[in-house]
């Protein structure tokens, strides 16, 4: 009895163990993988896994450099760039390339979808460099529009015309206060997408079925790079409207947007 004991819990030990291996870990930490690029000039390969499906607006997505001859991680420098073919035309999206330097096992970016579109027209380029080579490469990826939405595109006629995107990130939203965060990007040419650092916003959350909003909310401030950190009182479950004031130096700008919210 004993025997047979220790066989079956060596024979699940085994399995355990070739789960594991067969499993990137990625996926054993909850990532999605979607897809990979070989990249020309270095035997590198681009691994790109997320923690959700691309949607328009605020997304995450790691990179795993590995060799494509033995699968072994590279380490070097990588820039990721998103671009958008929409036929003759082409542009980019706000992104930030957090690491440029492997972290942790991954490279990490962030991409701020403008817009949905299929993997023929958003591509994600990388340019990868590894000791005295560079690698370039490219891998196709669908963008879904995000419900409710979470980025907002705005002409800012009193700032210049100057073509805003109001990103809500979203992680999640829980009765009482809530940590609030905002990233705001200007269009200054169809590839260049820089941060806005000098607004000025007041949220005002409206509970529309009920007729009421919240105390004790905290108007989000410039941090750093775009990002606006405040606070939002959630005071009960239903459908909010959080309203956006926005102003440059005393100047309002606009005062008719807002982000929906099912709590």
């Amino acid at each position: 009895m004993k025997t047979r004991i220790l066989l079956i819990a060596t024979m699940a030990i085994a399995f355990a163990s070739c789960k594991k291996d067969d499993n990137p870990a990625p996926t054993d930490s909850g990532l999605i993988m979607i897809g990979e690029a070989t990249l020309s000039g270095t035997n590198a390969k681009a691994m790109v896994y997320t923690d959700k499906m691309f949607e328009t607006g605020y997304n995450t997505i790691y990179i795993k450099m590995v060799d494509t001859l033995d699968e072994k991680p590279l380490d070097g420098t990588l820039e990721t760039m998103p671009m958008m073919e929409m036929g003759t035309m082409k542009h980019s999206a706000p992104h930030e390339n957090r690491t440029s330097t492997m972290e942790n096992g991954y490279y990490k970016t962030i991409v701020y979808f403008i817009m949905p579109g299929e993997a023929t027209q958003w591509t994600l380029n990388f340019n990868f460099t590894n000791n005295t080579e560079t690698g370039m490469g490219s891998l196709g990826v669908k963008v879904v529009s995000s419900k409710p939405a979470r980025v907002i595109s705005t002409i800012m006629p009193l700032d210049d015309s100057a073509k805003a995107f109001i990103t809500l990130i979203d992680k999640g939203w829980e009765e009482g206060l809530n940590n609030f965060e905002l990233v705001l990007h200007q269009r200054e040419t169809m590839m260049s997408f820089p941060a806005i650092e000098d607004y000025t916003i007041e949220v005002e959350p409206e509970m529309p079925t009920m007729g009421h909003g919240s105390l004790n909310n905290v108007n989000p401030v410039h941090t750093s790079n775009g990002h606006y950190k405040g606070k939002i009182n959630l005071s009960m479950s239903g459908l909010w409207l959080i309203h956006l004031k926005i102003y440059k130096n005393g100047i309002l700008l606009s005062d008719d947007k807002s982000f929906e919210i099912n709590l």
